[in-house]
């Protein structure tokens, strides 16, 4: 555990109050402000030495009970880029190595990606794997190959679909939004069925259609000539300030219908009148000028 030494957040009565008491170390100043405490009769092991040693000693650090250890040791082998190791790390990945943990592979996998050498048999094995966060993981690093609508990864995520694990099927909504084949549309489909009565997925789904028609119309705005796009976003500022607050944030109305939604029957070409008078009396209120 790790305390920062900070009055506001050691009052008395608190629980940090009572660890720095109980420990003594009110009377331990000028010496920092960050403190490490170790359970009593855990002693600390040898002073690594990622810096100073062969890269095959970080790599076993990879598996380490310290995560200090695993995450630098990961890092460190991503800064000398040495592709000598990819093909201990596959095996510690693809768990041929038997004593290795779940997070020591999962370290491997991440390893073996940053070096650029994880190969598509490794990924195509990784996403079944029965680790959930492993099987996660490779989900996400199997995105190029989605993007390239690989048909290989395309078929093996069509058995995903019906995983359990919400952590699997979250990222797995999320990579398939990156192939925009008809295929990976149909598994997206199939699992938004499935998903209704979830908060957190069909949030992920709702969110990525949304974000999906966003670049749209985003595209679309970028065909224009400047002249047009400029006022864009002083008209979007004027709606957001002025109009949502009753029309909806994005003009779809609201609960308690304090004003008609904009989106359908009601047409704003239709009432440009009275878009023209609304702008002509904001304007003067503001003192700024907007084309809408």
């Amino acid at each position: 555990m790790c305390i920062i030494q900070e009055a506001t957040l050691a009052q008395p009565g608190t629980f940090l109050y009572v660890q720095i008491i109980s420990k003594g170390l009110e009377g331990n100043v000028k010496n920092g402000r960050i403190y490490c405490l170790v359970s009593e009769g855990i002693k600390p092991g040898p002073k690594p030495k990622m810096l100073d040693e062969p890269s095959g000693k970080p790599v076993s650090y990879l598996d380490h009970p310290d995560g200090w250890r695993r995450d630098n040791a990961q890092k460190e082998l991503l800064v000398r880029s040495d592709k000598s190791l990819a093909s201990f790390l596959e095996k510690m990945a693809t768990h041929q190595n038997r004593q290795v943990s779940a997070l020591g592979r999962l370290h491997a996998l991440g390893t073996l990606n940053g070096l650029g050498s994880i190969s598509k048999s490794v990924l195509l094995t990784e996403i079944k794997d029965p680790y959930v966060q492993i099987r996660k993981a490779s989900m996400r690093m199997t995105e190029p190959y989605l993007a390239k609508q690989d048909p290989s990864f395309l078929t093996a995520i069509q058995s995903m679909a019906n995983y359990i694990s919400r952590d699997v099927l979250s990222q797995l909504l999320l990579s398939l939004r990156v192939s925009g084949s008809t295929q990976s549309a149909d598994i997206f489909k199939k699992i938004a069925e499935q998903i209704l009565a979830d908060p957190l997925l069909s949030g992920i789904q709702k969110s990525l259609i949304k974000n999906e028609g966003n670049q749209k119309i985003w595209h679309q705005l970028a065909g224009l000539p400047p002249a047009a796009r400029k006022p864009i976003p002083d008209g979007t500022d004027i709606f957001q300030s002025l109009c949502a607050g009753c029309h909806g944030p994005e003009g779809q109305g609201l609960p308690e219908k304090t004003a008609p939604a904009l989106i359908g029957k009601f047409k704003l070409i239709e009432k440009k009148d009275v878009v023209i008078k609304i702008h002509v009396a904001w304007s003067a209120w503001s003192g700024r000028s907007a084309n809408l």
